[in-house]
């Protein structure tokens, strides 16, 4: 049986999420500023929850 890859990107600005959604990757993960698997990593801020609302109809989140 084959597996088709598939692309999961890590964002941590509005930036690198909107390039990755651009490149058509299939998953992303990102972090917030008080939970996230991302602790060392630059995070979104709670007031920037639009980045959640970019995801979902592309059902990638």
């Amino acid at each position: 049986m084959a597996h088709k890859a598939e692309i999961l990107a890590p964002c941590g600005s509005f930036e690198t999420l909107e390039a990755a959604l651009r490149s058509g990757c299939d998953a992303v993960y990102l972090g917030g500023e008080k939970f996230s698997a991302r602790q060392n990593a630059v995070n979104f801020t709670d007031e920037q929850k639009e980045a959640v609302r970019l995801c979902h109809p592309r059902e990638i989140l």
